[in-house]
Order: structure tokens, then sequence, then C-alpha cells
């Protein structure tokens, strides 16, 4: 007959190197967190995430469920928590936090969702917040790339973890879904913004640009709500400073964050040469912050006079190359500084 004796047969030889390799991933812990975060990403950042760009919430909390089913073995207990880290990641990431509050905001989450899953709340906690500060003050070698940028704070959130106590594959976990569900899912929503400002105005263009090859400055857009005394956008500086011991050593001090907020949903009313009151689009309030941030990377000061009216005219300068009919806005149309 055609029957092999040993019971295994054909198929059993065919597939047996793709077992063993799965079941070689399966036992070690960095093959469970690559699974674990690489099902997360296609789930709920690929392409949008599965309810589309902007629903960081709802893509956090799909894509944290099915990363922890699949990554745990098919446990709906850990999808349930990973959908739980998720969904809160994806909350605090549109929340109008300046950085230090977004890393404590990430902390808090790491420590809740670690104690509700039996963890430790200081191990999580240290893993989400060293994650997020990580992603803050990336290092330029690993800038630019998603995946350099995802291993790299993944690595570190597992480290901090493990120096609080805790377990690598918890805080290497946890860091990853708070840098994929709260900056990748913000900064993705903002990217159809970014696109239209590069494909209609060359000055946006020359001016995105320049951030991107900036080697001294991170620049980061975002969108998500801001006060409403803002107007409609913010524009913030993380400037880490040197402790007295690094200025010894000679340390040179960490690269500063600039971070444009972008309200896409404000019903802001601005002023145009004329007195006239217009509801200005989110391109062009994207198109002031730009101009902020520009003026910033040519050496302007934030909080200055100088900046807000350059940014005015950067805002001015780029909506009329989007529509030759927009409104100029009033210089005086801001808040002044000294």
């Amino acid at each position: 007959s055609g029957t092999d004796p040993s019971g295994y047969g054909f198929f059993s030889d065919l597939f047996s190197p793709i077992t063993d390799a799965w079941h070689g991933i399966w036992d070690s812990t960095v093959g469970r967190i690559a699974v674990t975060v690489a099902v997360a990403y296609f789930t709920g950042y690929y392409d949008g995430g599965i309810f589309g760009a902007g629903n960081a919430i709802a893509n956090g909390a799909a894509a944290g469920f099915a990363g922890g089913f699949v990554g745990s073995g098919g446990n709906f207990q850990a999808g349930i928590y990973g959908g739980i880290t998720g969904g809160a990641f994806g909350w605090v990431g549109g929340l109008p936090l300046d950085p230090w509050q977004a890393v404590a905001a990430h902390a808090g989450v790491g420590c809740a969702t670690s104690s509700i899953s039996g963890g430790d709340c200081g191990s999580g906690a240290l893993a989400a917040g060293f994650g997020k500060f990580a992603t803050q003050n990336m290092p330029s070698v690993f800038k630019g790339s998603t995946g350099y940028e995802l291993a790299y704070v993944t690595v570190v959130g597992g480290t901090a973890s493990v120096l609080g106590g805790g377990k690598f594959e918890n805080g290497a976990t946890t860091a990853a879904f708070g840098y994929l569900f709260n900056y990748l899912s913000h900064s993705r929503a903002a990217g159809p913004y970014v696109e239209q400002l590069r494909a209609g105005s060359a000055q946006a263009r020359e001016m995105l640009d320049a951030m991107a090859a900036d080697p001294n400055t991170n620049y980061y857009i975002d969108v998500g709500p801001v006060p409403e005394s803002a107007g409609g956008g913010t524009t913030r500086i993380q400037q880490p400073s040197l402790s007295l011991w690094d200025r010894l050593l000679g340390r040179s001090a960490p690269a500063a964050t600039v971070i444009m907020t972008v309200d896409v949903s404000s019903q802001v009313q601005f002023t145009d040469v004329g007195g006239q009151s217009f509801s200005p689009s989110a391109l062009r309030i994207l198109g002031h912050e730009l101009g902020h941030g520009y003026t910033y990377l040519l050496g302007g000061y934030m909080g200055y006079r100088t900046n807000y009216d350059a940014a005015i005219r950067y805002e001015n300068q780029i909506s009329r190359q989007l529509s030759p009919n927009a409104p100029l806005r009033a210089i005086s149309d801001h808040g002044r500084g000294p």
C-alpha cells in the first residue's frame, strides 16, 4: 500500500521545517514580542488601520486585542488586556499635552494596564514612560524609519521594565503599543494634510523638507484637540537640558523636539486685513504652525513677536499658493510676544 508505516507521511515531512520554525519563534521571548507587535502593526496602523486613519482609539483597541490574542497563543484574556492598552494609548495621543505631560500620561497608562493584567504598576509605568521619552528623543540614526524607531522604542521599554523588576516581554510590548497607537496613529492622521500642503504649496514643501533634514531638532506634526484659546493649533518646544554631570563630561544636549498640533475640528475665527472674520481651513492652520516651526529652525525664538509675525506671513503665502483668492490674515491677528 501507499501508507507510510511511521504514521507521519509526506505532508508531515513537507511542513516539518515550517512547524519547527514556528515553534522556535514561539519558544523565544523575542519571537513572541515580534509576533505580537507585527499583528498589532498590521491591524491598527498599516494603511490607516482597520477603522481608517484618524480613529486612533478604535484602531488601538482592535490591534491591541489582535496582538495580545495572537501573541499569547490564543489567550482571550490577554487579548482583552492588549485591547485596553492599545485603546488607552490611542486616547492619550489625542490629548493636548506638553512633552513631559505626555511622558507622565504614558506612564499612567502603563501603570494602570499592567496592574489590571496582574502585573506591577512600577515596571509598567517605567516601560511606557521611557518608551514615550525615547520616541520624543529619537536618535538620528533611527529617525525616519518606522521599523528602526519601533525596534528602538521596544527595546527601551523592555529594558526599563526589567530595571523596575518586571519582565522584558511585557515592557517591550507596552512601549511598542505606545509608539504604534499614540505616536504613529496620530502622525498618520496628519499625513493627508501634510501631503496636500506638499502638493499645493512650494513654500510648504520647502519648509517640510528643511525640517526633515535638520539634524539638531525633531519635528512632529500631529492632529488632535487643542485649547480653545490656541486658535486651532499649537506649536510646542521640548528643549532637553544637560545635568551638571553631563556638562562636566562635555556631553552634548539631546535634540530638541518641535511638536505642531492642528485641531481639524476647530471652529476658530481669524481676521483678514480688511477686518472681516473668516473660518480657516485645517490646511491654513497647519501652514501657520509650520511657520512657527520653520522660524524656529531659522533661529527665531518661540513666544516672540518676530516668530508670531513670521508665522502669519508664511500662513498667508502658503494659503495663496493653495488658493489664489484665499484671504490674507492680518499680522495683528495673533497673540503678541515681547
